[in-house]
């Protein structure tokens, strides 16, 4: 594989991503032993990355170090980083968030055509996405046209050649993520979509099973899957490495555990026992009950909680 797999990693020891980014890598390795992969992170993050958080660097071929603004939080360097990645990083790279499990080989990188290349956010178009209307609302705020028949790509997976039309892409990715940052919307994937347009619709769609993401509408492309997305920002998750205490063997002995290496080498059984597959509409319709009841029961909570989910409305 000569294709570089990239992370990007902004992490303290009071979090879970340096561990799940380790997950990730050790499953890479699994199925990729001679690949090249790279961590891209912030000055704190480097020098955090000793003791019982160095065992990435077993897996690892180097830690590229970036200086970002001080004034950012943890999340805005994230995405700074990520914004900014395609500078950072020279030659052909498939850049993979840390809340994934790499499910099998990933030679056939090598021979994709396509300059950038990502999966669309929960397999669906924008008119049939759950969150069609926050959508508006961050195109509204990011200056970007809603095409309903076309994806709102995710960005947890990418493949990006090193190419002058790549590079400046990434300028325009950051350059509109940083005026949506003055704005207060903070999401990367807004300011992917209006890079996207501004360029004149570059990014091209890549087959399910590089992003899996089985928690929404994925669980088809599951079977195949050469990537599993899990999503570690729902607070609640049936899969295992959703959870944030599931990584605590790892904070403790800073290694994987026999327990957890077993599931890496078999991440489709990693869900909890009590786990079941509801369809749309039984979800819709739960949501609706629960909506009504607690709107009409507690009226100004359930105001404020509307407004923190949905700043923009």
């Amino acid at each position: 594989m000569k294709t570089k797999c990239v992370y990007v990693l902004v992490s303290n020891e009071r979090d879970s991503y340096y561990e799940q980014m380790l997950c990730s890598v050790y499953s890479l390795k699994l199925h990729n032993p001679q690949s090249t992969v790279l961590i891209v992170v912030d000055d704190g993050t480097a020098q955090s990355l000793a003791g019982k958080r160095s065992e990435i660097r077993r897996y690892v071929s180097d830690i590229v170090s970036i200086d970002v603004p001080n004034e950012y939080t943890q999340m805005q360097k994230s995405r700074y980083l990520k914004t900014n990645l395609r500078k950072f990083i020279e030659g052909d790279f498939l850049f993979i968030d840390t809340d994934t499990i790499i499910h099998s080989n990933l030679d056939e990188i090598d021979n994709f055509d396509f300059e950038i290349t990502a999966v669309p956010d929960a397999h669906v178009n924008i008119g049939q996405h759950k969150v069609k209307k926050r959508i508006y609302e961050w195109a509204k705020i990011g200056e970007w046209e809603v095409r309903e028949d076309k994806p709102y790509f995710n960005s947890g997976v990418m493949y990006v050649k090193d190419t002058p039309m790549t590079h400046c892409f990434y300028e325009k990715w950051y350059y509109y993520w940083s005026k949506n940052y003055k704005k207060g919307l903070f999401k990367d994937q807004s300011s992917l979509a209006k890079a996207d347009e501004s360029m004149g619709y570059v990014i091209k769609e890549m087959n399910a099973v590089w992003n899996c993401q089985f928690i929404e509408n994925g669980l088809k492309y599951m079977q195949d899957a050469k990537i599993l997305h899990y999503y570690a920002s729902r607070s609640k998750s049936p899969y295992l490495f959703g959870q944030k205490n599931y990584y605590s063997s790892i904070k403790e002995n800073g290694k994987i555990s026999e327990e957890i290496s077993y599931m890496l080498k078999n991440p489709t059984l990693a869900f909890l026992d009590d786990c079941v597959i509801m369809t749309g509409s039984e979800k819709e319709l739960l949501t609706n009950i629960f909506r009504r009841v607690f709107s009409q029961d507690y009226p100004r909570t359930y105001k404020i909680i509307h407004k923190i989910k949905h700043p923009f409305s």
